[in-house]
């Protein structure tokens, strides 16, 4: 009958789909991902959070907190950029999670910092 290998395979890959949540998650190289470090009003992105990724990422999700911990913005969309124009000054952290490589061959990755806003 063909529902019984069919069940197998969807066990199968939820099981793997369980363990790849769990697996630790690598620092986003310097070569694949360009961040700034403060905010300011000079420029044509005055205030703009806007992140350079030098190698394809997806699964992405960014997240930006404040000094106390609450979240000022979040994104699954590479492309939106945090535009901080109404933000006060002050240190904000990130935390940017995604997966790096291609369908058979990737790894999970992640990268944490900060960026000050100075008005």
């Amino acid at each position: 009958m063909i529902l019984k290998p069919l069940l197998a395979v969807l066990i199968t890959v939820s099981a793997f789909a369980s363990i790849a949540q769990d697996e630790a998650r690598t620092e986003i190289t310097p070569e694949c991902l360009t961040v700034p470090t403060t905010l300011t009003a000079d420029g044509p992105t005055a205030f703009t959070f806007a992140m350079a990724f030098d190698c394809p990422i997806f699964n992405y999700k960014m997240t930006i907190y404040n000094s106390d911990s609450e979240i000022v913005f979040e994104s699954a969309a590479v492309a939106e950029q945090w535009v901080a124009t109404d933000s006060p000054a002050g240190t904000y952290t990130y935390e940017i999670v995604g997966t790096m490589g291609n369908t058979i061959d990737y790894y999970h990755v992640m990268k944490n910092g900060s960026v000050s806003i100075v008005k």
